[in-house]
């Protein structure tokens, strides 16, 4: 799941970034129709998804601090 909210996030955010440059002419062309922002959104995604590959699965370990007072109690 961690890795599926970060590709999201990450494609955003490139969306955004190549949306937001209008120096560069290709995506000024992409961005006038609806199938070049799908096409835009679809290359950005398509070159996140090998950093997605490296990025290991990290868990975060929540323990409700109650649990371990009773722990350390024991």
């Amino acid at each position: 799941m961690k890795r599926l909210i970060f590709l999201t996030s990450a494609v955003l955010f490139g969306f955004l970034v190549t949306h937001t440059i209008p120096h560069q002419n290709f995506f000024k062309l992409v961005s006038l129709s609806r199938m070049g922002i799908l096409a835009s959104m679809a290359t950005v995604f398509i070159l996140t998804l090998p950093l997605a590959a490296w990025i290991p699965d990290f868990k975060i370990k929540r323990k409700p601090k109650r649990l371990k007072r009773k722990k350390q109690h024991r």
